[in-house]
């Protein structure tokens, strides 16, 4: 017997060795093999067969000796056929290619090798159809287009019968990847988009017998796809520096962009248009720069499929720096020791060069170089350098030459590194190279300091020789070293920015925190304690400091690190702030908030007695830096010190009473609870405290009730409340009252009728009922999979217990996480027409997050593992309110956390001012002006117009402030004319919404999305196919009945790999049929239009609504353009047919008049079928942009229960409309 482990081995051996021996083969010493190879590679024992016993064995597939069995022995002849050692004979050639694509290589001996092991047998290879006539794969595809973006991701298609296999081909016109798979989808390789195009062609394929006993491939028909993506926006810094006298624009390159336009919007040029400076392939333009002023770039990047968003920059002009005119003046040479260094800075020193007047030293500082004039000396000291880090730097003379400074040669470029010196923490030889075997040039004892020439590099670190006052270095290994710049090897991570509020603190302890860092494994916080910095590691993105001294100012900094080679490489240090212990600071006299340190400036806002604030610094100078209030600590201003109060002193205390609640103690709504107490004797007021982030936060009111607002919806929050009276000038306070939560978005909807339980148990006492759509309110969050709910009709003065998965709602349907909410970017989305991205910060503990945007009133979730969404296929020039939550998995579910604030996007969300105006602080010219439009400046809006005002991010200020402009002096897509858009939902006919996936059933998915999203009537697309739409199956290709009486072949699956449909008055008719069938058809208008109603179509036919079950449905020919607006502006929604692709002629049937689905009278007719008709519904129009806004009920996303909201141009979606014979069907409520 021959071991499996003896098996495994042989493929291996046989393989990768050039030599082979019988005990290669053998499990041990007696137990060999009847034919084997010599060391030579040549075979010994049987020999291979002579010519007259070739004709006498079958050879079979796998059998490549021909000896009637598939064993090892075949294995070692394939191997030595392939290591070119022993070729095999003809016939068994044909033998040893198993798979049949025509070679012979390491597939084929891994599948003869899995055959023999008992893993997999070639049956599947051998046990085929025959065919007669085996089809040939097509070459002339013709190919149908589809837009994709990065988060289609794959491409799929519909199981070919009979097939087994799919050949992939995706190709660009200059490389070509193939690939071959039994599943019905791949991933799409967007690396090979070339100008925005990638042909992708699938052909089935089966490996099959010929009648003569050969085995060969029969091939399907191959379906051809043109896959078009549109340019990425540019993301990053658009940089313009002065490239001896002309301006160097670069710019981090966009994916899928073919090239870019350079546009200057400052200027227009003919026809009103931005003034183009350039097109260019590449991601840098050297241009002119502008005589004088400043002008507005604006870089588009584009493909042959489109353009992205637009991205700007600014072009300074004036004074051009001329080529610096040349001295013959030597390079400055180096000394020994060519720098000193502290922690952060490094003076570097030079020789005098003979003839200089003096010396311009430079610094490479983010891969820019920064240039500083050392006058006369032959030193100079850079300061505020990044501690432990390496500069490049370098040094030239200059001489005064025609009254202008003329430069020499550069010096040698050397690196000066803060913290240069390193400590020897192993005793080890200093080698002179990075190699163990060079030269010993001293020794280092532990202890020994030394200094660095450089960054440590490839395990190595160069250095200065001892004792030779830096006139030699050698090289030491870096594991022997120790010191912040040598033990820590650098990465390429970028510095973490960190969140608005990025600390909370209380008396002892500071949580500082910050973004997520793309490529980190984690981070390293520090704090600086009694001036030294005090590391720690944490893959959270946030840390929380204890043990510190209270009402203190800490300096914190925090860098990335990921795991190389086994050890950490860091990033750069994030920018250094400080936190404070007792960061909260209470108001004790009433004061304006100052935008600078001085109460001659603007004034940002006002603290009143009582206020409590965050604290973004120590006081220094009489001021205290604060986080604005409501800005989320996006803003910060200046309090005179003199008018806080920390919160580490006691609040006078009053014998007040602790405040007692009312019945139904809140009410609330998406974003907003108002917490309600009953009056306590003797008060003036009182302090109601809401607890967000775990801070209490409060707020004065001399009612007995306040409103929270700008909350997280659907979350829980606590509340408590306390009475104060001013004594002495100032407020002392009563006693708490009990804390209790409440919930935003409090209300609850029963989908299960279910008792009300008296505790959490449903064996407790039944308290009362619930039917199916009553509504009640919680009195907390769900917990345990109760719901603790005030009883209906006792005015919140009893409460009880429901299960929760018999209430549908935000906040109960969800199993709850302890996650934190979101906190948004400052520029917390960008848009372009029909797409809007969301970007928020990373919550520690998330493993994902679920991004929902509302639309027709209805929340639709996304969930994502990035920190942005991209919501697509939204109507043009509208405003979306948009959240996101986290979550993580919790035994096999998402558990979510809160929401974030809900916010507005816009697309087309940058308007152009067309009237200089101020930017104002509120919506009224009387406010504060925060800054200034000029004509042609381009802004993003936060929010739709409302009431004359249009909200947006002031300029440069990064999405960190936001102001107020007149609507009247802006122009943007979102106040233009000509615009309809009903945002309709529509089913996806791919999904399982209401049963099976219908890959050819849009015209039914049509209709259902019409009666469920327009008319709130429930019927599923699966119904009306199965029900109400007759349909007649191919045979042998042929069909005989009409498209406008019955559907051609099954809405459920291709006709091999072409699909069919039904015309509109089918479609019509499913409708009359389904509306007379609930009782409701009294209360529709039908509408059906279609020019094969008039036979002024493509074949010339009429059909004949009396064969139809109509009822009184109003039939006409098909309707024009503006016809097709003008029922929109009705406010219906057409059920319309086009073609996302040029329609093509698929095939010609000849039909026999007089049949039960085919037109009266006798004889034939022919009906050609046009290709890739589709059905969709019309909801909208853009006569800015010239284009319909359709739901295309198609996403190819089985996943997903929604189709897409696209836009298509008029011109374009009018040619396949037309060529279809302008079919609509249009149902209306009388």
């Amino acid at each position: 017997m021959r071991s499996k482990r003896f098996l495994a081995a042989a493929v291996s051996l046989v393989m990768a060795a050039g030599q082979f021996s019988v005990g290669a083969f053998a499990e041990n010493p007696e137990e060999n093999t009847t034919s084997a190879l010599s060391t030579d590679g040549d075979t010994t024992g049987e020999q291979d067969a002579t010519a007259s016993d070739e004709e006498s064995k079958s050879y079979d597939i796998g059998d490549v000796n021909g000896d009637g069995k598939i064993d090892i022995n075949d294995i070692v002849k394939i191997a030595a056929h392939i290591k070119a050692r022993k070729a095999l004979s003809e016939k068994g050639i044909v033998a040893a290619d198993i798979n049949a694509d025509g070679k012979v290589n390491i597939t084929d001996l891994t599948l003869t090798a899995a055959h023999v092991k008992g893993k997999r047998n070639i049956s599947a290879y051998t046990d085929l159809p025959v065919v007669k006539n085996p089809r040939e794969k097509q070459t002339d595809v013709k190919l149908i287009e589809f837009n994709v973006d990065k988060n289609t991701k794959t491409i799929s298609w519909n199981a070919a019968a009979d097939m087994t296999n799919y050949n992939v081909q995706f190709t660009n016109g200059d490389k070509t990847k193939e690939l071959n798979t039994r599943n019905t989808s791949t991933s799409i390789p967007y690396d090979m988009f070339k100008d925005g195009k990638l042909t992708v062609n699938i052909t089935p394929s089966r490996l099959v017998w010929t009648e003569d006993g050969t085995r060969t491939y029969d091939y399907g028909d191959t379906i051809g796809y043109l896959l078009k993506i549109k340019p990425e926006m540019i993301h990053g810094t658009i940089t313009v520096t002065d490239e001896k006298g002309k301006a160097k624009i670069d710019w981090p390159a966009a994916d899928f962009a073919a090239g870019y336009h350079v546009y200057d919007i400052t200027n227009t040029a003919s026809g009103g248009k931005p003034k183009l400076i350039a097109d260019t392939d590449t991601d840098q333009l050297i241009t002119d720069f502008p005589t004088n002023g400043t002008i507005k770039l604006l870089i588009v990047p584009f493909n042959s499929v489109g353009e992205a968003e637009g991205v700007n920059a600014e072009m300074t002009g004036g004074t051009v720096t001329e080529p610096d005119p040349v001295a013959d003046l030597a390079a400055p040479t180096f000394g020994g020791y060519y720098y000193v260094s502290n922690t952060n800075s490094a003076t570097l020193n030079w020789n005098a060069v003979s003839g200089a007047e003096g010396y311009e030293v430079s610094i490479q500082i983010d891969g820019k170089w920064v240039t500083y004039d050392a006058k006369t000396y032959r030193n100079f000291k850079f300061t505020s350098l990044e501690s432990c880090t390496g500069y490049k730097t370098r040094v030239r003379a200059y001489k005064t030459v025609n009254g202008k400074k003329a430069y020499g040669t550069y010096s040698n470029t050397v690196t000066v590194i803060t913290d240069g010196y390193v400590k020897c923490i192993s005793a080890t030889p200093i080698y002179a190279s990075a190699s163990t075997g060079s030269t010993k040039l001293g020794n280092l004892s532990v202890g020994d300091t030394i200094m660095q020439t450089d960054l440590p590099s490839g395990g190595w670190t160069k250095v200065f020789l001892p004792n030779s006052n830096g006139t030699q270095v050698g090289y030491v290994p870096t594991n022997c070293l120790s010191s912040n710049s040598s033990t820590d090897p650098v990465a390429d991570l970028a510095a973490p920015t960190l969140n608005s509020y990025f600390y909370y603190s209380d008396t002892t302890t500071a949580t500082f925190m910050w973004n997520a860092v793309s490529g980190a494994d984690g981070y390293e916080a520090s704090i600086q304690i009694n001036g030294k910095w005090v590391a720690y590691n944490t893959t959270a993105q946030k840390y929380t400091f204890t043990s510190l001294a209270s009402c203190t100012g800490f300096k914190t900094r925090v860098r990335a690190y990921k795991n190389v080679n086994g050890q950490k490489a860091y990033g750069k240090y994030s920018t250094t702030v400080t936190v404070v212990t007792d960061g909260y600071v209470k108001c004790t006299t009433a004061t304006p908030i100052y935008a600078s340190a001085s109460t001659g400036s603007t004034k940002v806002g006002s603290l009143s007695v009582g206020d409590t604030i965050m604290q973004t610094d120590l006081p220094s100078g009489g001021w205290t830096k604060v986080f604005l209030p409501n800005s989320n600590g996006t803003q910060v201003g200046y309090v005179p010190t003199n008018c806080l109060s920390s919160n580490s002193s006691t609040d006078p205390v009053a014998d007040l009473a602790a405040p007692t609640l009312n019945s139904y103690f809140y009410y609330s709504d998406t974003t907003t609870a108002t917490f309600m107490w009953n009056a306590v004797s003797g008060a003036d007021g009182y302090e109601a405290s809401i607890q967000i982030n775990g801070k209490w936060v409060a707020h004065n009111t001399t009612t007995i009730s306040y409103k929270f607002t700008n909350l997280a919806s659907c979350t829980g929050f606590k509340t408590r409340v306390r009475a104060y009276k001013n004594v002495n000038g100032q407020k002392a306070y009563g006693k708490y009252s009990t804390t209790v939560t409440v919930v935003t978005d409090g209300y609850v909807k029963c989908t299960t009728a279910t008792p009300i339980y008296a505790s959490a148990s449903t064996g407790s006492t039944k308290l009362g009922n619930l039917s199916v759509g009553d509504t009640i309110m919680q009195t907390d969050l769900p917990s345990g999979g109760w719901t603790k709910v005030f009883l209906p009709n006792t005015n919140g003065t009893q409460v009880g217990y429901v299960p929760t998965n018999c209430l549908n709602g935000d906040s109960g349907s969800d199993p709850v996480a302890d996650l934190a909410a979101p906190t948004l970017n400052s520029y917390f989305y960008y848009s372009d027409t029909t797409t809007a991205t969301f970007m928020w910060n990373a919550v520690s503990g998330a493993d994902g997050y679920e991004a929902s945007i509302q639309i027709n009133g209805k929340w639709v979730a996304h969930t994502t593992t990035t920190i942005s969404y991209k919501f697509t296929n939204l109507a043009s020039c509208t405003g979306f309110k948009t959240r996101v939550r986290a979550y993580k998995t919790v035994n096999g579910q998402k558990a979510y956390g809160k929401y974030s604030t809900t916010v507005t996007v816009v697309t087309d969300g940058y308007v152009k001012c067309t009237t200089a105006t101020p930017i104002y602080a509120s919506a009224s010219t009387g406010s504060s002006k925060l800054g200034n439009l000029s004509v042609g400046d381009t802004i993003m809006q936060t929010d739709l117009p409302a009431n004359g005002w249009t909200k947006v991010f002031l300029p440069n200020t990064n999405g960190t402030q936001i102001g107020y402009v007149p609507t009247s002096c802006i122009n943007g897509s979102s106040n233009s004319k000509g615009y309809v858009n009903h945002d309709l939902t529509v089913i996806n006919q791919d999904g399982y919404l209401g049963g099976n996936p219908a890959v050819l059933g849009c015209e039914e998915t049509a209709l259902a999305s019409v009666l469920n999203y327009q008319f709130n009537i429930n019927v599923s697309k699966n119904t009306l196919i199965n029900y109400y739409m007759p349909e007649q199956a191919f045979s042998n290709g042929t069909i005989n009945v009409d498209p406008n009486y019955c559907f051609w072949g099954s809405p459920y699956h291709m006709e091999g790999s072409v699909g069919y449909g039904c015309y509109a008055p089918l479609i019509a008719q499913s409708a009359n049929q389904y509306l007379k069938a609930i009782g409701v058809r009294g209360n529709y208008n039908i509408s059906l239009n279609t020019d094969y109603y008039t036979g002024n179509n493509v074949n010339n036919l009429k059909f004949d609504p009396t064969k139809l079950d109509l009822g009184d449905t109003k039939v006409s020919g098909g309707l024009d353009l503006n016809g097709l607006k003008k029922e929109l502006d009705k406010g219906n929604n057409p059920i319309i047919w086009y073609s996302e692709v040029d329609p093509y002629a698929v095939c010609t049937q000849t039909l026999t008049a007089g049949q039960e689905y085919t037109n009266p009278g006798s004889g034939t007719y022919k009906f050609t079928w046009f290709g890739r008709q589709h059905t969709v519904v019309l909801m909208g129009y853009d006569d800015a942009n010239k284009c319909f806004i359709i739901g295309n009920v198609e996403n190819f996303d089985r996943t997903s229960f929604y189709g897409l909201t696209q836009t298509i141009s008029y011109d374009k979606f009018m040619d396949s409309y037309n060529t279809l014979g302008r079919q609509t069907v249009i149902i209306s409520k009388k």
